[in-house]
């Protein structure tokens, strides 16, 4: 697919009302800038799983976390884009709607419900999960999308080791956006 834009070669930065709203975003945190960047890119050649980052944008109300996720969202045709939260990668049912994704893009993470750690670390990480078997048959999924979340919360589980952890990218943004600095709907 292709997006009706001109690609400039010359331009290195992000245009500068992307520029101006992810420094509003991080004042003093070009780091976090440059990994939404890295994530973005990976989302868009479709490189998640060698990325093997679930990014979760997290932070209080109003700070912009929804519009990122909309840009994101608006990038990718919705063909090749679905929504399904990391707590329902259990049902084999739920998980073949992955399947050809490039993105799997979520608003909210479930406060109480927790996240199967293997299955998650499988599916970050585009390891062939078979989705159904039979005497005769099976289908398997191979996953390639890249998972965006956005919460006020951190992710539930009961496995806080390094092998979960890492798999997350979380990028905390600390302030809401003043209310004479929102632009509503920058996303779209």
């Amino acid at each position: 697919y292709t997006l009706p834009f001109t690609f400039n070669p010359e331009q290195i930065y992000p245009p500068k009302r992307l520029n101006k709203f992810l420094t509003e975003l991080w004042p003093h945190d070009p780091d976090s800038i440059l990994a939404l960047q890295e994530a973005m890119a990976a989302t868009f050649f479709n490189t998640g799983t060698l990325f093997q980052r679930a990014v979760l944008l997290h932070g209080t109300p109003k700070s912009g976390k929804s519009q990122i996720l909309n840009i994101v969202r608006g990038l990718v045709p919705v063909q090749k884009r679905v929504s399904l939260p990391p707590n329902k990668w259990q049902d084999n049912e739920a998980l073949s709607a992955l399947s050809n994704k490039l993105l799997n893009l979520c608003g909210e993470l479930s406060e109480d419900a927790k996240i199967n750690s293997q299955r998650f670390k499988d599916i970050v990480d585009g390891t062939e999960v078979t989705l159904k078997r039979s005497v005769n048959n099976h289908q398997t999924l191979q996953p390639k999308a890249t998972h965006w979340f956005a919460s006020n919360h951190l992710p539930k589980t009961k496995d806080f080791s390094e092998g979960f952890t890492r798999r997350w990218l979380i990028l905390d943004i600390e302030k809401p956006i003043p209310e004479e600095k929102r632009e509503l709907d920058i996303g779209n």
